[in-house]
């Protein structure tokens, strides 16, 4: 694979949760380098572009010519099959032809999930090259994505997929279950210092790594030497969610009771999902350095100035 030299940098997705410590990453690393920031609802600082139109996906990319792309779109929202498809695999189709147009060719790093593994996951952790059977709706788009991203490597296209798992940290999204129970904890402390709060699923085991962690993992991605076509972003252990629950209570010194729903059957029912970060750790050294302590102390305090 072709190294690179130029100094312009896509992101795209900057409304969302990676974005932001990933651009802090780059900056940091790369100081004179151009960061551009492309979101569909066009956020102060970022470029509108709705990658889901193939001729707003080909402006993009001829007006700024990356010579590196992080492709961050997407949603972790509940959505239909439909607009799933739409936000993983059509963005990622019309952005990747755009890029193949480009000469030279940019490296093309593209973010997966660990729920594209989903029923395949059992007790030992799972390496790239292990069977896929996602179990949801999302992880059966973000398979499609990596499928669909990865095809464009036999048509000389520098593609990399990162299949993050969990991730946490300041401004994990309420609607993942870290964030959730931060979300509450943090508005009953404001509130009354005591209350009841809803939870699900509290049994499962998962593989959390801190969003910071990631976007060092997503940098280290673009060194010449990382050229696998799929790397695990993780921690390499799973941990139990009734554990992230007990210690963002204990952090928070609130009173609660925990009132369990059933939920809806998907990823929650899988009992571990947890990851191999051997390939990633062997072609570009990366290793996480957060804790899971700090992710959670980072992320109530997060959610208690922001909620």
């Amino acid at each position: 694979m072709a190294t690179h030299r130029t100094q312009t940098i896509l992101i795209t997705g900057a409304g969302g949760f990676l974005a932001a410590p990933l651009a802090c990453e780059l900056r940091r690393r790369r100081p004179r380098a151009r960061l551009v920031l492309a979101s569909r609802r066009g956020l102060r600082g970022c470029r509108a572009c709705d990658l889901t139109g193939k001729k707003a996906a080909l402006r993009l990319v001829e007006r700024f010519k990356p010579g590196l792309i992080y492709h961050l779109a997407g949603t972790t929202k509940p959505a239909s099959p439909r607009a799933l498809h739409a936000a993983h695999v059509e963005t990622t189709v019309n952005l990747l032809e755009a890029a193949l147009r480009l000469e030279p060719r940019p490296r093309v790093i593209v973010a997966g999930s660990s729920a594209e593994y989903g029923r395949a996951a059992g007790a030992r952790p799972l390496g790239e090259d292990d069977a896929t059977s996602p179990a949801t709706p999302y992880g059966i788009s973000k398979l499609a994505q990596t499928r669909a991203a990865l095809s464009f490597r036999k048509r000389g296209l520098d593609v990399v997929v990162a299949r993050i798992f969990n991730a946490i940290g300041p401004g994990t999204p309420a609607n993942l279950a870290p964030g959730a129970f931060a979300s509450q904890l943090a508005r009953l402390a404001r509130d009354a210092g005591e209350g009841r709060m809803t939870v699900g699923n509290l049994e499962s085991r998962r593989d959390f790594v801190d969003a910071r962690d990631i976007a060092r993992a997503l940098a280290d991605l673009a060194r010449p030497g990382a050229d696998a076509p799929i790397y695990n972003v993780c921690s390499g252990r799973g941990v139990a969610i009734k554990r992230v629950l007990k210690r963002l209570i204990e952090l928070s010194r609130v009173r609660v009771r925990v009132d369990r729903t059933a939920g809806q059957a998907g990823s929650s029912d899988i009992p571990v999902i947890a990851g191999s970060r051997r390939r990633l750790s062997r072609d570009s050294g990366w290793r996480p350095r957060i804790t899971l302590e700090r992710s959670l102390r980072d992320m109530l305090t997060w959610y208690r100035r922001n909620d």
